[in-house]
């Protein structure tokens, strides 16, 4: 999300720990001979002594945390190449179909496992690679149907990519079949939220109870079992595992037979899935209750399960129409909650913001090595990635669209598929509409989106319409395109309405002038999307200074009289920005008046009175909100009389307004509300109140709460290392706790990227969050210089020149705006 604006939204995150041991030895000098004999024979007995104590320390660490692999041939200890040097597995073997039996040793965080895999091969081939990762393999057999073995003659491991190399001793042969069978033994994980893990949580009588499940996109089946990991190697999957006493299995497909076994656990078996991808396999042991036949099985039914992308390069594919459908899904059972308004802001806007960066991805990227796979799940496959099937949707029609779609669906039903197939789909359904792949390749194959610019109109009636890339900051002078490169051009479905009218919902206006006065005069023609999309893109062509920023002020002087949300969502959300930016401390009162004018009638209007529409509560939060930072009398009467009740006579404090109300309390109270927010955030059993409890802390004006927090957010006696980062990124866009939480990172730089290395999505977010506010020529410096000398960031590195492009944005923003911004405001405000 485009974190120039103001508003800022709930941070996800998935996290990683690493434990490390240390040793530590002395020595002693000993100068009379008589004693050398007999310290040497301490000595020795010494060094064994330490040696089992090594020994004992390191098996038990391994129980907790994976090993690192080390570049390994079994059989052949000679400096031989890896025998096979390509990223993807050979795509002419083929998993058929899986039985996997894991029995976890669940107080060790060990599972004991093994599997039978049938694969076919379309070529004569004596070698077979799977993936593993920080798994054991004790032994692999290949067999043929009829039960003959082909020996096993050498296997090899290849840790850069996490393959393991079996070499036959016979060929296998084309079109028959073969079974891998092999026993392993994989970790179960304590500090990270992929593979397979446990989490905890606490009764309501205070026990702490565990839990274990898991998530393999992208990359970690492998961590688990040996496997095929690659999403076009799809095959049926037929698991067993063991739970404890009291636990309960769950996967994929139900279970048909539970065995009890000798050491009191539970022998769960599962029938054979429909075809899918390794990284579709999920499993679930706890003592929760479950409905007789829930499973998990939803996980294949959605679009981009059912059909797979061919290779995670078109995991938008995925993502994108998921996060675009679960809009449409709800709109449909729910119109209430205006979904489709609501993608404006979940998906639109923060595509808009993410894709105007130079260092942005295209949305179909090269994924060469893990590393690149993990950094593809960003806000550009999500959010962009929805934009775009909402673009197709749009113009081909509601009804042609989905007989598009289930035309794709029916073709490659539990098989692989890449964008083209897609397009051809929709184009057997568009009829006579234009070439969708070559409409489609422009906006996927090449990053950014255009603005795109309406010329005067001609007295014949015609007018000119010209693209540009549009990039909220320019691209350094070594990246720019040469004066003889073509500019990017893209197929833009264009549509408008006219003054007069028209069925199509685009405006054209035949200067940029008019938008003020056509808000102010004629307010009734455009409706809430409408408004809310002029003030959006008005101030967000101010970035690159395409537009003069005084056309955007102009545009909010009517917001007084506006009631819906959409608008005023975007309008005092820029303004919010404009007044961060500004160092004038005069200008920036001035601002702080304007912003609260603006918001009095919604204040009268709205109230604390409940809103049966969703957006208008969504509009309710908003104007109380600011009404909060502003020290709105009625606000603070309010939340302070309803903070009392709660502490005092234990009145339960309405949901929807519970943040709202702490916020003022801390922010009134002092000291005592702050203690008492920190025994509530203590106390509680419940992991959702708990992540209230700090996010009010975390607003907080005093440094030495704030530097309190940050302390706690390391130590996972106080903070789960799953919420962490979550914590850590909320004290960073507080703008008293910006500094603090970025020095703070700096000086535990070493231990935060050690935890959460391979989650790309949580270091990014972090790292955003940490640099949000930060706008001078001093603090790109810095961030710059950390960066060279720590840019061992792991999947998050794509993160850094996206960081440094938000920060030099908002310095020239600034550059281009604070002067006309002062003359604007000393003309208008008072």
């Amino acid at each position: 999300e485009d974190d120039t604006n103001g508003n800022e939204g709930e941070t996800a995150t998935k996290t990683q720990d690493q434990l490390t041991i240390n040793y530590f030895c002395g020595r002693r000098q000993v100068q009379r001979k008589d004693f050398y004999l007999i310290m040497a024979t301490l000595i020795v007995v010494l060094v064994i002594l330490v040696a089992l104590f090594v020994t004992a320390a390191i098996h038990h660490h391994k129980s907790l945390t994976p090993p690192v692999q080390k570049h390994t041939q079994s059989n052949d200890v000679s400096a031989v190449p890896f025998p096979y040097q390509k990223f993807r597995l050979p795509a002419y073997i083929r998993p058929t179909h899986y039985s996997i039996d894991l029995r976890p040793r669940y107080d060790q965080l060990l599972t004991d496992g093994s599997i039978s895999i049938n694969i076919t091969s379309s070529k004569k081939t004596n070698f077979i690679i799977l993936h593993q990762k920080f798994i054991t393999i004790h032994e692999v057999t290949v067999k043929e149907a009829n039960g003959k073995i082909n020996k096993v003659v050498k296997t090899a491991e290849y840790p850069k990519y996490n393959f393991h190399y079996v070499q036959l001793e016979n060929f296998l042969h084309p079109n028959q079949n073969y079974i891998i069978h092999s026993k392993f033994t994989s970790h179960i994980k304590t500090s990270v939220l992929h593979g397979f893990y446990r989490s905890q949580y606490r009764t309501a009588s205070g026990i702490t109870r565990y839990l274990y499940s898991t998530h393999l996109e992208a990359t970690h089946a492998r961590e688990i079992f040996p496997c095929f990991d690659e999403p076009a190697m799809k095959a049926v999957f037929s698991i067993s595992i063991t739970s404890p006493p009291g636990y309960t299995a769950i996967s994929n497909s139900r279970y048909y037979m539970k065995t009890k076994l000798h050491d009191n656990s539970t022998l769960t078996k599962f029938r054979p899935t429909l075809p899918m991808s390794s990284y579709l396999v999920a499993f679930v042991v706890s003592d929760f209750k479950y409905l007789e036949g829930k499973t998990i099985d939803n996980n294949v039914r959605w679009f981009g399960n059912l059909v797979t992308m061919q290779w995670w390069n078109d995991i938008w594919l995925n993502e994108g129409f998921a996060a675009f459908m679960e809009h449409i899904g709800t709109n449909h059972v729910a119109p209430e909650f205006q979904m489709m308004k609501q993608f404006l802001l979940r998906s639109y806007r923060r595509a808009q913001s993410a894709d105007s960066l130079p260092s942005i991805h295209p949305l179909v990227s090269k994924a060469t090595n893990s590393d690149q796979i993990e950094s593809l799940f960003d806000s550009i496959s999500y959010k962009k990635g929805s934009c775009l099937i909402r673009m197709l949707r749009d113009y081909l029609g509601v009804a042609n669209f989905n007989h598009g779609i289930r035309h794709y669906l029916s073709i490659y039903k539990y098989k692989n598929a890449n964008h083209n197939d897609l397009w051809r789909a929709l184009q057997w359904a568009s009829h006579s509409k234009a070439n969708i792949s070559s409409m489609m390749s422009t906006w996927i194959l090449q990053a950014g989106y255009p603005v795109v610019t309406l010329g005067k109109q001609h007295p014949n009636g015609t007018t000119m319409i010209s693209q540009q890339r549009f990039l909220s900051v320019q691209k350094p002078k070594s990246t720019r395109r040469s004066s003889t490169d073509p500019s990017p051009v893209w197929h833009v479905p264009i549509a408008f309405q006219t003054e007069n009218g028209g069925k199509n919902n685009f405006m054209l206006l035949k200067k940029t002038g008019l938008y003020h006065s056509l808000l102010l005069e004629h307010l009734q023609v455009f409706n809430d999307v409408d408004r809310h999309e002029l003030l959006d893109d008005s101030f967000t062509l101010t970035k690159p200074s395409l537009l003069t920023v005084k056309v955007f002020l102009n545009m909010t002087k009517y917001l007084n009289k506006e009631k819906n949300f959409l608008p005023l969502y975007a309008g005092l959300g820029s303004l919010n920005a404009v007044k961060h930016a500004i160092t004038d401390k005069i200008i920036k009162k001035k601002f702080e008046a304007y912003l609260y004018s603006l918001i009095q009638p919604q204040l009268q209007r709205l109230g604390w009175k409940p809103q049966s529409s969703v957006l208008q509560g969504k509009l309710q939060h908003l104007i109380l909100s600011f009404g909060v930072h502003y020290n709105d009398t009625t606000i603070k009467n309010y939340a302070l009389s309803a903070y009392h009740q709660w502490v005092y006579n234990h009145t339960k404090l309405p949901k929807s307004y519970r943040i709202l109300i702490l916020t003022v309390a801390l922010k009134f109270g002092g000291p005592s509300v702050e203690k008492v927010i920190m025994d509530k955030y203590f106390h509680t059993n419940s992991a959702s109140l708990k992540r209230v409890y700090f996010a009010i802390l975390a607003k907080s004006k005093d440094k030495i709460l704030l530097k309190k927090l940050l302390a706690m957010s390391l130590d996972p006696s106080k903070v789960r290392i799953t919420e962490a980062v979550g914590h850590l990124s909320l004290i960073a866009i507080n703008p008293t706790g910006s500094k603090l939480c970025w020095e703070f990172y700096k000086q535990h730089f070493k231990i935060i990227h050690q935890r959460y290395n391979s989650e790309s999505f949580t270091l990014s977010h972090l790292m955003k969050a940490l640099v949000s506010r930060f706008n001078t020529e001093a603090q790109y410096k810095e961030v710059k210089d950390f960066y060279h000398l720590h840019n061992n960031v792991g999947v998050a590195k794509s993160t850094i020149p996206i960081i440094l492009s938000k920060i030099r944005a908002r310095i020239n923003w600034r550059k281009f705006n604070e002067a006309a911004t002062i003359e604007w405001a000393n003309k208008y405000l008072p």
